[in-house]
């Protein structure tokens, strides 16, 4: 009402300006009031000016008497201007500006014709606005600004729609069909470039929002998808334009089933429960049509066909049967349970309406899970460091861990270690079962005080596991049974002597004691700390890693002698000056030979032809009492006059030695 009394106060105003201000033309206007100074009119002593007079009319050229528009009516702003003595301004720029309506000209900038008439075309922006605006128009003559202004009352539209239309009453999933709907103004004029908004109870509309034509027609189609799936059963259609709403229902089909896809399993293996990894998996199957589009809201019976004993579906243990219905994607999902006993799983998925519609999945696996003693196995990178008078030198430890099946063990399986000297870290988590790839974690061991007198360490690894058991039942069942063979595992120790047994006062342990009962001949166990029945237990693997000395010495060297036809050789052992290897890939070379060829010693040498045994380069090995070679020589006559240097070389230092 607020809005309805502005209108009319500003329209009462425009009146009063017409009637005081004159002008030329037909219909109401605004005039600008004449600037002062410029000039005289005679008589009166008035000064004229130049002035723009706005007037609005329909798109006929109409004068609207009372300025209005109402929904998407357009009407054109006139605006004329004059010189200071009343006559037209061809060819100026004419500017109309305005609020809350669209103008045509978008830039509403217009040049007067001969006349002095510039014409911008308005409408309404949003139909369903009620209120007032204002109309506003400047132009200059001469250097001389002028304006006017012109209020014009907005009224909603108060358009009608007709029956909504469809091109076809039933609609495929995933098919379009066309829906139109005309609107008029008033009951009889049709409403021109009018929104209508389109809806559905499912399904979706292209466009939502629709512009009726010329003749007052607005269409979109209509697809039966919703998202990803399609809609099923009768579906509400609607149309809307302000408070008008016309609806009609059409019947949508939804897909038919043709085929189930075993979509996924994650993770693909699981591990028993109570082990350390994941012991549930969700399986994943998709239904679909002909086209491969999801069908929802059917039910689909899921079945374990296949399954080590205790695993099951769903929440409730024994379960091995679940019904479920699609979800909008068409797909369903089931949880698998991982029992005591570890083995293949196969799920079967099959359509309630139509049985022959069935999947089974594949790719799954419960696995036991904890490391065995008989699958814990450690390697070195190198077992002979050039560490004894150096610190930082650095070789890797890597453990490879499988369960009593040959399987991965679950990614972060903690692996620890402790070391008599130099530095070790302390542990390592496995990884490799989440990608399906084998089961391992590595640290590295560095070279630093304290060093042990012999210059041999000893590493221990140990992590939680089971004991080896032999499944001896007909069929196997893969769990322990009583009175079947199994080795009994106590406490680890760290063998700092190398000798097998557990030596108080010298040798290290870890972790607990699993009993107090004896342990079985040849267990690594310290003794009577083993618990007499099979079960989880810490499984452990160590190895001697030996830290070098750059010196090389040579002891049990045998006496060159004959060894084929113009042939001799010898043997001898290389050693570090603790009786350890040289570091690994030191290398031998023979240089200087002198002697022992035919004729006088002076005149003849002998030919190095080949080492032998641990050959020309130091193995990777920790073997106690150093590395065992061999030289050869060719044109050899006289093996005791063979003369010849022995050239040692590591990375830090080269030794010679010299024959005999």
């Amino acid at each position: 009402m607020k809005t309805l009394k502005v209108a009319a106060l500003l329209f009462l105003a425009g009146s009063i300006v017409v009637a005081c201000g004159g002008g030329s033309g037909t219909g109401p206007y605004f005039k600008a009031a004449a600037p002062t100074g410029g000039g005289s009119s005679g008589g009166g002593g008035t000064t004229a000016a130049p002035s723009l007079v706005l007037t609005l009319e329909d798109i006929t050229g109409v004068p609207l008497p009372a300025p209005a528009l109402t929904g998407t009516q357009n009407a054109v702003a006139v605006a004329r201007v004059l010189d200071a003595a009343g006559q037209p301004v061809p060819n100026v720029l004419v500017a109309v500006a305005s609020t809350g309506l669209t103008l045509t000209p978008a830039t509403g900038q217009v040049i007067t014709d001969a006349s002095g008439i510039g014409r911008v075309q308005v409408r309404p922006t949003d139909p369903f606005a009620s209120g007032a605006t204002l109309i506003n128009a400047a132009s200059s003559v001469a250097g001389t600004s002028v304006q006017a202004s012109i209020a014009v009352g907005l009224g909603a539209a108060t358009a009608s729609l007709s029956t909504l239309t469809s091109s076809a009453n039933s609609v495929p999933a995933y098919q379009t069909i066309q829906v139109s709907v005309a609107a008029t103004l008033g009951g009889t004029t049709p409403a021109v470039q009018f929104p209508v908004v389109f809806s559905t109870s499912c399904g979706t509309f292209d466009p939502p929002t629709a512009l009726t034509d010329s003749v007052g027609i607005a269409r979109s189609a209509y697809r039966n998808q919703a998202g990803t799936a399609a809609c099923s059963g009768t579906q509400t259609l609607t149309a809307n334009a302000g408070t008008s709403t016309v609806t009609t229902t059409v019947s949508t089909q939804g897909p038919i089933a043709a085929n189930i896809v075993f979509v996924s399993a994650t993770p693909s293996r699981i591990y028993l429960s109570g082990s350390p990894g994941v012991s549930q998996a969700l399986l994943k199957f998709k239904l679909v049509d002909s086209n491969n589009n999801p069908v929802q809201g059917a039910n689909i019976t899921l079945n374990m066909t296949l399954r080590p004993a205790g695993a099951y579906l769903g929440s409730a243990a024994g379960t091995t049967a679940l019904n479920q219905p699609t979800n909008a994607d068409g797909t369903v999902d089931v949880a698998v349970n991982a029992g005591p006993q570890p083995g293949p799983v196969q799920v079967k998925a099959t359509l309630d309406s139509n049985t022959a519609i069935s999947n089974v999945s594949n790719s799954l696996a419960i696995a036991s899970g904890l490391p065995v003693q008989r699958a814990f196995s450690l390697s070195v990178s190198k077992f002979n460091i050039e560490a004894w008078s150096h610190d930082g030198i650095e070789t890797t430890i890597t453990l490879r861990i499988a369960d009593r099946l040959g399987n991965p063990v679950p990614d972060g399986t903690t692996v620890n270690f402790v070391t008599e000297g130099g530095q070790v870290v302390g542990s390592c988590s496995t990884l490799g079962a989440a990608s399906n790839n084998t089961s391992a974690c590595s640290v590295t061991l560095s070279s630093q005080s304290p060093r042990p007198a012999d210059g041999r360490l000893t590493v221990l690894a140990w992590a939680q596991g089971e004991e080896n058991f032999t499944d001896a039942g007909t069929p196997t069942n893969n769990i322990y049974d009583a009175l079947e063979v199994f080795e009994d595992l106590g406490q680890p120790f760290l063998d700092k002597n190398e000798n097998g047994v557990f030596d108080p006062g010298i040798d290290v342990t870890v972790g607990t004691a699993a009993g107090t009962a004896a342990c079985p001949a040849g267990s690594i166990s310290v003794p009577a700390t083993c618990d007499g029945g099979w079960g989880t237990a810490l499984v452990r693997a160590q190895a001697v890693i030996v830290f070098s000395e750059s010196d090389a010495f040579v002891a049990n060297a045998t006496s060159m002698a004959t060894s084929g036809p113009n042939r001799c050789s010898m043997a001898f052992t290389l050693q570090d000056l603790n009786g350890n290897p040289l570091p690994e890939g030191a290398t031998l070379a023979v240089t200087s030979v002198l002697g022992g060829g035919p004729g006088a010693p002076a005149s003849a040498d002998a030919t190095f032809e080949a080492f032998g045994l641990d050959g020309d380069k130091v193995p990777n090995t920790a073997r106690p009492g150093g590395t065992d070679h061999s030289v050869t020589f060719s044109n050899c006559a006289t093996p005791a006059a063979v003369r010849f240097k022995l050239v040692v070389t590591t990375p830090k230092k080269i030794t010679n030695i010299f024959f005999p």
